[in-house]
């Protein structure tokens, strides 16, 4: 009876080790979860530094009647939507765009941070870097989409801010 075990076990072993196709598919969508996972992540490590001590300002953020979701408006023309389809979906969804009268403006990575407290709280910063001092810029009205999902409750509380990070691109 051990004999046999044994040799289940060493069967296993070389089948596990010759690979089966369906764990290889499998083995292969993790890996590139975690790396987009981790791109991911050091993109919103990036934009943290780019953040630094800059001044952020807040947008205001109003209920939309008969809607789960409420109306973003803020600094740098910015005017978005954050809703979501259903109390029970898992994802928030924030919609909208920045308008500058200027052309060399660059908008950053934004950073999604949540806190762990009962309702969450949740905090949106987006980077926006003006045109160097005495760059020439087109006068023109540039529009730059925003389209971020956060995982968070229902009953989460937002806090949108624009922090304008100057000597930055991106």
């Amino acid at each position: 009876m051990r004999n046999l075990w044994i040799g289940a076990l060493l069967i296993g072993i070389l089948i596990g080790a010759a690979g089966c196709p369906d764990a290889q598919k499998r083995s292969d969508r993790r890996e590139r979860r975690e790396a987009a996972a981790a791109r991911k992540q050091l993109e919103e490590q990036k934009a943290r530094r780019r953040l630094g001590h800059a001044q952020a300002e807040a947008a205001i953020l109003q209920p939309i009647p008969n809607q789960l979701g409420f109306m973003v408006a803020g600094p740098y023309g910015l005017t978005a939507t954050l809703t979501k389809e259903k109390s029970e979906d898992p994802e928030w969804r924030l919609h909208g765009k920045f308008v500058f009268n200027t052309a060399g403006y660059a908008v950053g990575y934004p950073v999604v941070a949540l806190s762990k407290s009962l309702p969450e709280k949740v905090f949106v910063t987006f980077s926006v870097s003006p045109p160097a001092d005495g760059a020439v810029v087109a006068q023109m009205q540039l529009e730059v989409p925003i389209d971020v999902k956060i995982r968070a409750s229902s009953n989460a509380s937002f806090t949108v801010q624009v922090a304008t990070v100057k000597g930055s691109s991106k």
